[in-house]
C-alpha cells in the first residue's frame, strides 16, 4: 500500500516536471502580502510573465466604487538596455470580471509604475503583461523576465488615509533588501494618483 502511494506521488512530481519542461505549467504565482495597515481590506503580490497565454486571476475581488492601488516592478531588457518602467511596448494589462481590458499603468509618457483607481465594476481582477505591440522579429532582441504586481484593496475611501498607508508601505519596502527602485517609484506614483483623486472628490 505504501509503495503504491509512493509511486503515485512520484508520478505526480514527474508529470509536473514534464509540464514545466515543455512549458505547459503556469508561470505565474499569486501570494498574500504580509502584515498590512488596518486601512487595507486585502493585498496580493502577483508575478506575471510575458509568456502567459491567458490573463492571470490575481485572487483579488473588487466591488464597484472600491478604491484599489497597483504597484508594479518589471524586469524587461532590450540588448544591453534595461527597462525599469513601462512604455507603449510593454504594458501591464488588466480587466475586472468580464469587462473590457484596460492598461492601469499607462500615462502620457508610459512611465508609471503605480496607480490608485476606483473599481468601475464588480469582479475578479485579472492581469497580463502586454507585449503584442512589439513586432515578432523584435522579440528575439528582447529579454522579458517578469512583472511583480502588488495589488491593494482599501477598506476606506478617505484619500488622506490611503496616501498615509501607501507611504508607510513604501517605507517598509524601502527597508527591505529585495526592494527595487521601480517598486519604490511605483508607491510614489500610486500616492500621486491618490492626491489627484482626493482633489477630484
Amino acid at each position: 500500500m505504501n509503495g503504491h502511494k509512493s509511486s503515485s506521488i512520484f508520478c505526480c512530481f514527474l508529470v509536473f516536471y514534464v509540464l514545466m519542461a515543455v512549458g505547459c505549467a503556469p508561470f505565474h504565482t499569486v501570494k498574500r502580502y504580509g502584515t498590512l495597515p488596518p486601512t487595507v481590506k486585502e493585498a496580493m503580490v502577483v508575478k506575471v510573465h510575458g509568456s502567459e497565454g491567458e490573463m492571470v486571476n490575481s485572487g483579488i475581488y473588487l466591488n464597484e466604487g472600491e478604491p484599489y492601488s497597483i504597484v508594479a516592478a518589471a524586469g524587461l531588457s532590450r540588448g544591453t538596455y534595461y527597462f525599469s518602467f513601462f512604455d507603449e511596448t510593454f504594458l501591464v494589462e488588466a480587466r475586472i470580471g468580464q469587462e473590457p481590458c484596460f492598461t492601469p499603468l499607462s500615462g502620457t509618457h508610459y512611465t508609471l509604475n503605480g496607480t490608485t483607481r476606483i473599481a468601475h465594476a464588480n469582479g475578479n481582477l485579472y492581469l497580463a503583461l502586454e507585449i503584442y505591440r512589439l513586432p515578432i522579429e523584435g522579440l528575439a532582441q528582447v529579454g522579458i523576465s517578469s512583472v511583480d504586481v502588488f495589488i491593494i484593496v482599501w477598506k476606506t475611501d478617505d484619500m488622506a488615509q490611503i496616501a498615509g498607508s501607501l507611504q508607510r508601505l513604501k517605507e517598509k519596502e524601502a527597508n527591505s533588501f529585495e526592494a527595487s527602485p521601480e517598486l519604490i517609484k511605483g508607491f510614489d506614483d500610486a500616492i500621486d494618483r491618490v492626491k489627484e483623486l482626493g482633489q477630484d472628490m
